[in-house]
């Protein structure tokens, strides 16, 4: 019994770290180049480092309870 539950104990981890061993390139960020929409972007200056801030002026997805109860 204890070797049963070693043995999928063992199995189960080595599917995750397979997992993320195959898809691990989509789990790093890659920003976006900075386009015509970003004009009105904040540039905030940090050490080492230039962020840039703005709002996305288009459609994104619903909100989770617009979508759960159908934006009454």
């Amino acid at each position: 019994m204890l070797w049963t539950i070693l043995t999928i104990a063992v199995c189960v981890y080595g599917a995750i770290c397979l997992f993320f061993l195959v898809f691990q390139r989509s789990f790093i960020y890659m920003p976006t180049p900075a386009t015509p929409m970003h004009t009105a972007a904040v540039a905030l200056e940090v050490p080492g480092a230039r962020l840039r801030l703005s709002t996305r002026p288009l459609d994104g997805p619903k909100e989770f309870w617009e979508a759960l109860v159908g934006g009454r």
